[in-house]
């Protein structure tokens, strides 16, 4: 399992844009930044292709053995795709940056 990503892990689309994510609801949370979600928002800003810049993320392979309730936690190994405003598939998020490889619960 890959590292745990958070509302402050650093991640990209093939452009240069920057993957914002934004937690939904409240949930555990690593070194003050929540643990993000598949289902969570996740919006891009920044990016450079000209034609139809990325906007938005579509999560394709989530953690399947991390959840945060009900819904699959992300990892530095889940694998989205970033798409435009249209809706088509432009490239791959890159994780540049994630959280930790452990996390321990009471």
């Amino acid at each position: 399992m890959g590292e745990l990503l958070t509302a402050s892990s650093q991640m990209t689309c093939p452009h240069g844009g920057i993957v914002i994510a934004i937690p939904t609801g409240p949930r555990a949370s690593i070194g003050g930044a929540p643990v993000v979600l598949s289902t969570d928002i996740f919006q891009i800003t920044g990016c450079h292709l000209l034609v139809s810049p990325c906007a938005g993320v579509r999560w394709i392979v989530p953690s399947r053995s991390s959840t945060g309730g009900g819904a699959a936690a992300l990892t530095s190994d889940s694998v989205a795709t970033c798409m435009g405003a249209s809706g088509g598939e432009q490239g791959t998020v890159l994780v540049t940056a994630a959280a930790q490889t452990r996390v321990a619960g009471l």
